[in-house]
């Protein structure tokens, strides 16, 4: 079951941030842009706090059955995918600082650490049968 433990999870997590930063950063400087949008930092770490928190419990209830673990897994996915949602739309509504911005960096990083927590949790799952 521990094909990846919690302390190699986490440094793989960032690991992963590191390298999407450098090339969220990279492209940024690609396409000259003048502004760096403030609340990229932030967004980063709810990412990073969220995919930890959601690993956590992802083994926890792998511990104890296989049907807990799907259902964690179908309803953690979709509480992540509504309060990214609400996040997206509180932020259109109360900042409305380039929003357009905004909302592609938070949906990419939101696809991408949610790639990286279906392979992880592949690679767990094969490696237990």
């Amino acid at each position: 079951m521990n094909a990846v433990s919690t302390p190699r999870f986490l440094s793989l997590l960032l690991l992963f941030t590191a390298i999407v930063f450098g090339s969220h950063y990279g492209a940024y400087a690609l396409i000259d842009a003048l502004v760096w949008p403030n609340v990229v930092f932030l967004q980063y770490g709810f990412f990073v706090v969220v995919t930890f928190g959601i690993h956590t419990v992802l083994m926890i209830a792998n511990k104890q059955s296989s049907k807990l673990f799907v259902n964690a897994f179908l309803g953690l996915m979709s509480a992540k995918m509504f309060f990214s949602l609400i996040i997206i739309l509180l932020y259109l509504v109360v900042i409305k600082d380039r929003p357009m911005a905004f909302s592609l960096n938070f949906l990419i990083l939101y696809l991408l650490y949610t790639g990286f927590e279906v392979v992880i949790l592949y690679r767990i799952m094969r490696q237990d049968n």
